[in-house]
């Protein structure tokens, strides 16, 4: 008696013939779905945009901060003194010559007259003061004055804009250059 093994069929790849008489393709184990790759490779398209996109405001914000923290103060200085009413004073290159006074305007109004002022710096300059009245520490009122550019050794007249109202209690002045 022969022995027949039992032989294992294995298929060949391509069409197969079955029973009914068609021909049909073998499965195949993976098969791939263009969409789900093109799905993929979308997400990870905007995941290397948006990183670089923070790492792009991160290198900015580092640029910026190191720029700021190189400054090494404001960039345009103030300085203030304390002066009496009238008298000469000298603040940020100018010296304003005594006889200056608080004046009357229209409307019960005040305002500062006779301020003029000699250019002591070395190149011409536009000059902004502010006299705020104050009763010790507390901000009483403010007058602003203003002239155009003096030339070096040349004197001026500021002109003023006047506060509507001057407590007469203040106890001292506080001049502050703006420019």
């Amino acid at each position: 008696m022969v022995h027949l093994r039992r032989l294992r069929h294995r298929p060949e790849s391509g069409p197969q013939l079955t029973p009914w008489g068609f021909y049909a393709t073998t499965p195949t184990k993976h098969r791939r779905d263009p969409l789900k790759a093109m799905g993929v490779a979308a997400a990870l398209t905007l995941v290397l945009a948006f990183g670089g996109c923070v790492v792009a405001v991160g290198n900015a914000a580092q640029d910026l901060g190191g720029a700021w923290s190189a400054a090494t103060g404001p960039v345009a200085a103030t300085t203030h003194t304390q002066v009496r009413l009238g008298e000469a004073f000298t603040l940020a290159g100018f010296r304003v010559a005594p006889g200056w006074t608080l004046a009357e305007e229209s409307f019960d109004r005040q305002t500062l007259t006779g301020l003029r002022v000699t250019n002591t710096g070395d190149h011409a300059a536009e000059l902004r003061y502010g006299f705020t009245f104050r009763q010790g520490s507390t901000w009483l009122a403010e007058i602003d004055c203003f002239c155009a550019p003096v030339p070096p050794g040349a004197t001026a007249m500021m002109q003023c804009f006047p506060t509507t109202h001057l407590p007469l209690g203040y106890d001292h002045i506080v001049v502050a250059d703006s420019f």
